[in-house]
């Protein structure tokens, strides 16, 4: 618990952390007043963090011991995991879930029984249809054999030794002849040893690759924390007696007197109701939880109950059972557990920190319930109309065993009364209940600070067992801790106060002043800093120092991310899900100047821009703006507006009054302050609001996403509108800047592509090398003769036209390239692909059953009077090709392309010709790889090119239509592609995959064209 101090006179601060000795508390029992509080004896209840207790009327007569229940006598078995299938084999699992739900529904007898059978029902099937996974056998590292390089390194060592003993023992002319062979064995020696570091170096690299494929976060573990590891070396025997020392309570039957002086508590105004678990309550709680979660000492993971509905309603059947009987079956009170080591070469029990494992099923039954526990909060007015939930958590809480399995030996059961068992849902409420009732037995002891808006702050604040204090003289600070002492001391839990910390400021001035608890003073922050829910306070109060240190662990983390031997497009991935999360709540916390936060951005965007291979003078639009070409980066300033942002609305928007009325203002600098761009955001969002639902593109009435009005919102809602508005913001000053730029800003003109987004996964499977080019070519930097003119004053002229070369011209206009046939092929290239889309759209429809003729419409009689009766009508679709199933098609790939006499005569070849029979309808597909900023001219040049074509078809009888298509020559597809696809009936995934593969063929096309700017003698790849 840490306790602080901050205010005008003298203000004290403190951490009192909880030992690992026994505490109970009390719990409110429904519609109970705190006038008839007890505290009565249970079994096995947790009496530090595991807290039960009830709330019952006292008396002077001595209630009697029940008996404890009897500790587990038969000992725990090690279940190895069953190698359960992936929950993508759909059919497998619904023979799994008929298979368990036939054998469950056989099951008779309490519901101890069928617990205890159910779960070794469906272990015993996965293990014997699926197997186990066998136990990790760990082996010494081998050693490696020595190859004949390094063997001959080695005989040349001594060789040389050899020689420089033989040297000095030689005369002037045998010296000669020896330094000779020493400069032969020498050059030998430093050539064999470059290619010896050259192979460690590549097989360093393949072992790293290897580590960061197998867990990706597991590999960001080990860049970004402190290695744990080490092995428990000790008995089975002192095991068990340090858990018997460490969990058991020699007091846990005493009867506590509950103090006179805690305050009443006004009764509940409201019922909640309290029902047994629903379906959709278990299965809600199912969908939420990790899949990946350890199972109980029984050994059934949530898969099981994920991907088998009907044994996991089986199991609700028993959980309302259970909810009625108002009883905890035993296997949701056992719990298995392992020794997570908690820093290096960890080797005593004290290094290690304890994980429990319950049954899953204990935990789906307890995290239904525990949102009705909620209602005891001391905020809430609501209470329980009966005892069941209370009746529920005493049962589970009086017999809760544990044990833990090491690779050596499994420990015998051992009975929990003290401390918090790790995965357990209904412990930390109970928890906070207790704590609960010692805040509310001391604060009233003295006043809290008046701050400026008149509102008076608690004395007293808590987080779990971190609890702040915070006075104004001393005489109340002194009278708070000596009462805090007493109801911790009656709690039987204990104040640390060698991990307290204190701090007094008098007159804006710090003093030394010291306090006690007991005998033991409190160190105060000028003697040693101390860390808080996340942040550091020294006595400097400011957060220089932490700023600083800050900036040093993102330099630290990029350096580390740099010197692994991945790729660059995967250090961006271990900066975005590595670096970015660990820095982002310092930034949230800690008082940053926006100008810092934007030289650590530089910093970031240098490593970015190297590890991508782009040049420094790319913008930072490139990377973080969502432009045409849109990365999966996010930019260090922009997150750090939204979580200011964030903590802005958080406390000015609370619902307690003291928090909302008190709220600091957050010190960001003066460049920008969240309170402003809170205003400015919920004044944007308000005039939207009035404006009403704006369309924008060239879609329909309605196709646009509406958004949730300002004023219908919810507060989280607000705050999410408010967070995103401020990135808007961001991106429409990344957009003012870009169109600024007259060459990296070209992309700004391009109306008619679709915009192209990269996902991580897209990134994953790109080369590095395709990456950069298409990052340099969008933005117009790659080094081109023009571009190098400019940075380094070379030649400007192309190698094979002597023309003045940019990037257009190398990519569309030089006069070589077209006389070669380079940009044939690469518009063939482009050709084949979108074909080969429409091709197989053509071959689905032939193959498909002819449509059936429609019924031609009933007149209906309309008596007088009455209306005629309502007509839906099904929307037409844009498949064009439906109506027919004999479409042909031809295309201008590898010989010459004859128009169909039948239509037209013409000498004219269109690259496609789409034509059917029955519906006498034709299409001319005319494909152009221009630059983006001609897309639109090389469109109306096309569709002019073909028009006395269409209009001789039309004369024929023939429905036609000329659709040119473009695509960029950097792989940017213009709409009339997209377009035509649909119209044609492609569609959701087919449409992705055909727009993605001729955007591929495009780039990949023009990438090979740059790679052979300056070699005159041209092959196609």
């Amino acid at each position: 618990m840490k306790l602080y101090d901050t205010n005008f006179k003298l203000q004290l601060a403190f951490v009192c952390q909880r030992d690992n000795q026994s505490s109970e508390a009390q719990q409110l029992d429904a519609n109970h007043s705190l006038q008839c509080i007890s505290t009565p004896v249970m079994e096995d209840v947790n009496s530090s963090t595991d807290v039960a207790i009830e709330v019952e009327v006292t008396t002077g007569v001595e209630l009697p011991q029940p008996p404890s229940p009897a500790v587990e006598r038969r000992l725990p078995e090690h279940r190895p995991h069953v190698k359960w299938p992936g929950s993508s084999d759909k059919k497998l699992w619904e023979t799994v879930n008929t298979d368990l739900t036939v054998t469950l529904l056989k099951l008779r007898g309490t519901l101890e029984k069928k617990m205890e059978k159910m779960a070794d029902i469906i272990y015993e099937y996965g293990a014997m249809r699926f197997g186990v996974q066998e136990a990790k056998v760990r082996k010494g590292v081998p050693t490696p054999p020595v190859s004949r390089r390094q063997q001959e390194i080695k005989r040349l060592i001594q060789e040389r030794r050899q020689l420089r003993k033989q040297w000095k023992k030689a005369s002037e002319e045998e010296k000669e002849g020896i330094e000779a062979l020493q400069d032969d064995v020498k050059t030998r020696l430093a050539s064999l040893r470059r290619a010896e570091n050259l192979r460690k170096r590549r097989r360093k690299k393949e072992q790293t690759r290897t580590r960061f494929y197998k867990n990706p976060y597991k590999f960001l573990g080990s860049l970004f924390t402190k290695e744990k590891s080490g092995t428990l070396k000790t008995t089975k025997k002192d095991m068990e007696e340090h858990l018997r020392a460490t969990n058991l309570d020699s007091k846990r039957h005493e009867q506590l007197v509950i103090p006179s002086d805690i305050p009443p508590i006004e009764p509940p105004q409201h019922h909640i109701e309290t029902t047994p678990p629903t379906w959709k309550e278990v299965e809600n709680t199912v969908r939420r939880a990790r899949t990946a979660s350890a199972p109980g000492p029984n050994g059934v993971p949530y898969k099981v109950y994920k991907n088998a509905p009907d044994v996991l309603r089986f199991l609700w059947r028993l959980m309302r059972t259970a909810w009625q009987k108002k009883m905890i079956p035993k296997a949701w009170r056992r719990a298995g557990g392992v020794l997570i080591p908690k820093e290096k070469d960890a080797v005593n029990i004290s290094q290690f920190r304890p994980i429990s494992l319950l049954n899953v099923e204990g935990k789906i039954f307890f995290s239904v319930i525990a949102p009705m526990h909620l209602v005891l909060c001391p905020m809430s007015s609501c209470g329980l109309p009966s005892d069941t939930i209370t009746t529920l958590v005493k049962a589970y809480f009086q017999d809760l065993q544990f044990c833990f399995t090491t690779p050596e030996f499994t420990t015998s059961w051992q009975r929990l009364n003290v401390g918090i068992m790790a995965g357990c849902t209904i412990s930390p409420l109970v928890f906070t209940m207790a704590m609960e009732v010692i805040i509310r037995a001391s604060k009233w002891v003295v006043g809290g600070q008046r701050g400026d808006s008149g509102f008076r702050l608690p004395p007293l604040r808590a987080y779990m067992d971190d609890i702040t204090t915070l006075t104004t003289t001393v005489p109340c600070t002194r009278r708070l801790l000596r009462k805090l002492e007493e109801n911790i001391s009656w709690a039987r839990m204990k104040i640390k106060p060698s991990k307290s910390r204190s701090i007094s400021i008098v007159k804006g001035v710090l003093s030394d002043l010291k306090f006690f608890i007991g005998d033991d003073s409190i160190p105060t922050l000028s003697e040693m800093p101390v860390k808080s829910l996340g942040r550091w306070y020294d006595s400097s109060l400011k957060d220089k120092d932490q700023v600083q240190q800050l900036h040093k662990d993102i330099s630290s983390g990029l350096q580390s991310i740099d010197h692994t031997q991945l790729p660059g497009k995967l250090k961006a991935w271990c900066l975005h899900f590595g670096l970015l999360p660990r820095v982002l709540w310092p930034l949230a916390v800690y008082e940053v100047p926006i100008s810092t936060v934007e030289n650590m951005e530089r910093k970031v965007t240098c490593y970015l821009k190297k590890w991508l291979g782009v040049p420094q003078c790319l913008t930072t639009i490139s990377l973080y703006g969502d432009g045409v070409l849109k990365l999966p980066l996010t930019s260090l300033t922009e997150e750090f507006k939204c979580a200011k942002t964030r903590v802005q609305m958080t406390l000015h928007e609370s619902r307690d009054p003291v928090v909302s009325n008190n709220a600091p203002n957050l010190a960001t600098g003066r460049k920008w302050k969240p309170e402003v761009a809170v205003q400015e955001a919920t004044a944007a969002l308000r005039h939207a609001d009035i404006v009403g639902h704006v369309q924008q593109g060239r879609g329909g009435f309605g196709l646009t996403p509406s958004r949730p009005t300002w004023n219908k919102a919810t507060a989280p809602e607000r705050r999410k509108m408010v967070v995103q508005e401020v990135r808007h913001q961001e991106e429409a000053a990344r957009q003012a800047k870009a169109v600024s730029l007259s060459k990296q800003g070209q992309w700004t003109r391009w109306d008619s592509v679709e915009r192209r987004k990269i996902s991580w996964k897209d990134l994953w499977a790109m080369e590095v090398r395709r990456l950069s080019f298409s990052i340099r070519a969008t933005y117009d930097v790659l080094p081109t003769p023009v571009n190098l003119h400019q940075w380094y004053g070379e030649d400007p002229n192309c190698a094979l036209c002597s023309m003045p070369a940019n990037l257009r011209h190398i990519f569309t206009g030089c006069k070589t390239s077209l006389t070669q046939g380079r940009y044939t092929w690469r518009h063939n290239q482009v050709l084949k692909s979108l074909a080969s889309a429409i091709e197989d759209k053509r071959t689905a429809t032939n193959s498909i059953p002819p449509p059936a003729a429609p019924y031609p419409p009933r007149t209906t009689f309309v008596r007088e009077g009455a209306r005629p009766p309502k007509i839906v009508s099904t929307p037409s679709e844009r498949d064009q090709l439906r109506l027919a199933r004999d479409w042909q098609m031809l295309v201008d790939v590898g010989r010459q392309l004859v128009f169909p006499p039948e239509i037209a005569v013409t000498t004219l070849r269109p690259d496609m010709v789409l034509w059917s029979h029955t519906l006498k309808k034709v299409f001319i597909i005319e494909l152009t790889v221009p630059w983006e900023d001609s897309i639109d001219e090389a469109y109306e040049r096309k569709h002019l090119r073909y028009a006395d074509l269409a209009a001789e078809a039309r004369g024929s009888g023939w429905k036609t239509e000329v659709r040119p298509v473009e695509v960029g020559c950097r792989g940017f597809v213009a709409t009339s592609t997209t377009k035509l696809l649909r119209d044609l009936g492609v569609k959701g995934q087919s449409l992705r995959l055909a727009i993605r593969a001729v955007s591929e063929a495009a780039e990949g096309s023009s990438q090979w064209l740059w790679m052979k700017r300056a070699d005159p003698s041209w092959g196609p790849k």
